[in-house]
């Protein structure tokens, strides 16, 4: 048989089999609940359903390529709700075979983009910074943006407007999916144009495509952005991209070496010296230098610009992925060539086996090590059950009107029924309101019945009865209420 053909046919069942491991890490998260694992995730099958049936709820919605998506899926016959869980393992694989062909295209090296899927696939996930586990605009953007770094780089060394264009064009449905992913790798882009000079001197059609990114991005935005004179429409602007603590449900701060391991961090550190000796790969380079310095500005001042810290954070984790495979890859060559250097008997390549085998059984262990280990405060939440399920599902069969539940439950109820919550555990309502719906399940009577009448209230949802003369409608484990 053919020693390529063989050679071929070994190097993919390597890859097919890491991708099966992939796979698996990530459904493990989904074992034993069907719905989706994140608010962020409720809020966006709130936004396709909004659309499916042209409700006009929501307004403005940034990430309406996200929303196209979904509204796509449910259009060709999935049952989103129920299909969302295996979304983030389609995506992750998807991620993981396109950093693998970006990372080869780039190296020609078949070992470095293997390595950069291993480590790809030991980022962990949470509640708070997101990642893999969970299917929004961010993890949809995972493949989209090592593609826009792939036809860019290679756009700019090959000098090919085709390439460009696609890759100007991959940013665009970046911009129109998930924005904050484009505003990220904005300065990175603007750094390594002003590094590679010289190619927009000499091709000015090039240069003149990529200012189009910044006058495409006002203007996919405009009726957001634009608030009726210049002065106030920058003032706006400025306001819009900065990003500062308590953006999120709940703030944590990271060190990037002990949430992506030192071992990794470590290998990171040593690619990014062989990195920045390719033109190809110098990229990866300055991405994480750009994000490092947005991560530490955020610590030092307290707020950020263009990217909130979490994203940020995420952003710089994926940038650390292809230079922790590229410092592996040398290492073991650099142990490799001293063993043979240093070696005169003939066991070296059996030592140098025994070494290569120490090593990777050591670093794979430390980056997959408390792997599914999440501090408390950032576990992963349910925030329905089956029982929760079927009472949304009637409620869906009644007539129009507000509902009064739970934040966490509220949350899942415009997905579900197609009725419009008080407010929810983050998108619709304030903190204050949040509060005094909590409060009126220990109300007397009396007073539910003023804050019924003060919010308009037509369904109330409770998880125990409630004894105030109201018109019972469902129970079952769960109780619907019409006032």
């Amino acid at each position: 048989m053919n020693k390529k053909f063989i050679r071929i046919t070994l190097r993919l069942s390597l890859l097919l089999l890491i991708l099966l491991f992939i796979a698996l890490l990530n459904i493990v998260p989904h074992f034993g609940y069907k719905y989706p694992l994140h608010i962020d995730e409720w809020r966006h099958l709130a936004l396709a359903r909004d659309m499916i049936h042209n409700d006009n709820i929501y307004k403005y919605n940034l990430e309406k390529g996200f929303t196209y998506f979904l509204f796509f899926l449910d259009k060709s016959g999935v049952d989103l709700l129920f299909s969302y869980r295996y979304l983030p393992i389609v995506f992750v694989i998807l991620t993981s075979v396109l950093l693998f062909l970006t990372l080869y295209a780039l190296t020609k090296k078949y070992y470095i983009a293997l390595l950069a899927v291993i480590f790809f696939a030991s980022l962990k996930s949470n509640v708070n910074i997101l990642g893999p586990w969970f299917f929004t605009p961010l993890s949809f953007c995972f493949p989209f943006i090592y593609l826009f770094f792939l036809f860019f780089v290679l756009g700019i060394e090959k000098k090919s407007i085709k390439l460009l264009i696609v890759s100007v064009l991959d940013y665009i449905f970046i911009l129109f999916v998930h924005p904050v992913s484009a505003t990220f790798i904005f300065p990175i882009i603007l750094i390594y144009v002003l590094i590679h000079y010289k190619v927009y001197i000499k091709n000015r059609f090039v240069l003149g495509l990529l200012m189009l990114i910044p006058v495409i991005s006002f203007l996919i935005f405009l009726d957001i952005l634009w608030k009726g004179n210049l002065k106030r429409t920058l003032f706006f602007i400025i306001k819009f991209i900065t990003f500062e603590k308590g953006w999120g449900v709940y703030e944590k701060l990271y060190s990037v070496p002990s949430f992506y391991t030192y071992t990794s961090t470590f290998f990171a550190f040593i690619g990014s010296f062989f990195a920045i000796k390719n033109r190809k790969t110098r990229i990866f380079v300055i991405w994480v230098l750009v994000t490092l310095f947005g991560l530490w500005f955020f610590h030092r001042k307290g707020f950020s610009f263009l990217v909130p810290y979490q994203r940020m954070f995420y952003y710089t984790l994926l940038g650390l992925v292809p230079l922790s495979a590229i410092g592996f890859y040398y290492s073991l060559r650099f142990i490799s060539n001293t063993i043979k250097r240093n070696l005169n008997f003939s066991y070296k390549k059996a030592i140098s086996l025994v070494v290569f085998s120490l090593i990777s059984i050591f670093t794979f262990y430390s980056i997959f090590n408390n792997y599914f280990t999440i501090p408390e405060d950032i576990k992963l939440y349910k925030l329905i059950d089956d029982y929760d399920y079927k009472a949304l599902k009637f409620l869906e069969k009644q007539g129009k009107g507000k509902v009064l539940a739970l934040p966490e439950i509220a949350t899942t109820v415009y997905p579900i029924s197609g009725k419009r919550a008080l407010a929810t555990l983050r998108f619709e309502g304030t903190d204050s309101l949040r509060n005094e719906i909590r409060d009126f399940y220990k109300l007397d009577c009396e007073k539910k019945k003023r804050f019924i009448k003060r919010f308009k209230i037509k369904y109330v949802y409770s998880h125990k009865p409630i004894d105030c003369n109201w018109d019972l409608i469902y129970s079952n484990k769960r109780y619907i209420y019409k006032v």
